[in-house]
């Protein structure tokens, strides 16, 4: 989603990003009603770089999948 927003020009394009609708965010989001949510995206902005680190991504859903085949394969042999 970031990268559309973005037009997939890159981590310099979506630091402009959110810092153009940082106050806008801020305002609309009660971070009194939503802690988790409100300390889950800010560690995930610092370890990341961003909201959305998309290499973070692949390499934690592949390790996800091929969890799921050894498990598949342990269970068949």
């Amino acid at each position: 989603m970031l990268i559309a927003l973005v037009g997939g020009q890159g981590l310099q394009a979506a630091a402009q990003w959110w810092a153009a609708n940082a106050p806008l965010l801020a305002r609309v989001l009660d971070e009194h009603a939503y802690p988790l949510a409100t300390r889950v995206g800010t560690a995930a902005g610092a370890a990341h770089g961003g909201a959305y680190d998309p290499e973070h991504a692949y390499r934690f859903g592949l390790q996800r999948v091929l969890d799921g085949l050894a498990v598949l394969i342990d269970r068949r042999s």
